[in-house]
């Protein structure tokens, strides 16, 4: 189990994965996240080894993790 952190120093923990519904990350999303360049006001990051993709909106609020 880990808390996956990104660029901006933004970090999820359990009860984030929960309340979104979301199981818990990988153990590779420990280490820090790739950003991938935006379109919108929203904040895209990737993790280099799982994929897995964390959508952070304007405000810092976690959006969208698939």
């Amino acid at each position: 189990m880990s808390t996956p952190t990104i660029n901006g120093g933004y970090e999820l923990n359990i009860g984030d994965w929960i309340e979104l519904d979301v199981e818990i990350a990988p153990d590779c999303c420990e280490t820090e996240m790739r950003t991938i360049p935006k379109t919108t006001d929203q904040q895209t990051y990737r993790c280099t080894k799982c994929k897995t993709v964390l959508i952070v909106n304007s405000n810092g609020v976690i959006y969208d993790i698939h």
